[in-house]
């Protein structure tokens, strides 16, 4: 089982970046969508999917795409304040996807 989520984290971590590389705005755009599907077939929390929607919601000025990063912030917000207290990575994750929002 962690090999699939490795592989993905990993596939969406090269998407990710090759989509911010990019300067044509087509190949960004499959790049970030690439990145964000990637990253959302995890069901860990994570805010590596809302950056990546959110990357691609400033890319198109989507409000659609900008609705969708917020919608995963706030559901891995809401998980991470159901624990009384967070690691310091999941701290670092709260705070980024408060800065989505």
């Amino acid at each position: 089982q962690k090999l699939p989520r490795a592989l993905n984290f990993l596939e969406g971590s090269i998407l990710f970046e090759q989509g911010m590389r990019r300067e044509h705005s087509d190949l960004k755009f499959a790049f970030l969508l690439s990145s964000g599907e990637c990253y959302l077939v995890d069901n860990g929390v994570n805010d590596l999917a809302a950056m990546a929607l959110f990357e691609l919601a400033k890319h198109l000025d989507s409000a659609l795409y900008y609705r969708k990063a917020k919608k995963v912030a706030e559901s891995n917000l809401s998980f991470l304040a159901s624990f009384d207290r967070l690691s310091l990575a999941d701290e670092d994750t709260k705070r980024t996807l408060e800065n989505i929002l």
